[in-house]
């Protein structure tokens, strides 16, 4: 699962509230092997998950992890959705040397760093005896897969305040 905000006109986006969501899928019961994060102000963020048990490492991803991201595209390894911010993003990445990979003047590349490190870290992670594919779902065919089999792990909730937790993270952000 890849998740996103965006800054708000009133400043950045809020840590505290991504650090929040992510401590509470781990109490939905979501398995997390490793949350990364790119260097941007990530240390403070870090460090608090790692005092609740939460690996983290920072990841920043060039042109190398893209490359391998890519392969993986042509190879139709990778089921990604059709996201058009993601999409747009992917498509307007410039190559500006060896090693890094970036985006035009004015735009970002925050989502598809985040798409693309979350594939590197599925690859990288992973045992090599195995040969699976990776699937990246968007939050809408997740919840409707798992509606299909009468089970929905983040919103079954037995406490109304823990949905309305969750109600409140989903509206802010969107997710991948």
């Amino acid at each position: 699962m890849v998740a996103w905000w965006e800054p708000k006109i009133e400043g950045p986006v809020d840590l505290s509230e991504v650090k929040n969501w992510i401590i509470s899928l781990r109490r939905q019961g979501i398995k997390l092997g490793r949350v990364t994060f790119d260097r941007w102000q990530s240390f403070d963020i870090q460090n608090e998950l790692k005092q609740v048990g939460i690996k983290t490492d920072t990841l920043s991803v060039g042109k190398a992890h893209y490359e391998d991201m890519a392969m993986l595209v042509y190879e139709d390894r990778v089921v990604m959705p059709q996201i058009e911010l993601l999409l747009d993003e992917l498509t307007e990445l410039r190559i500006v040397s060896d090693k890094k990979v970036d985006h035009p003047r004015k735009k970002s590349k925050d989502l598809a760093d985040a798409v693309c490190g979350a594939i590197y870290n599925s690859v990288s992670l992973s045992k090599r005896e195995q040969n699976q594919m990776i699937e990246v779902h968007d939050f809408k065919s997740a919840r409707n897969k798992w509606r299909e089999e009468e089970k929905d792990p983040l919103f079954d909730s037995p406490d109304p305040k823990e949905q309305s937790v969750w109600d409140t993270y989903l509206q802010g952000i969107g997710m991948m």
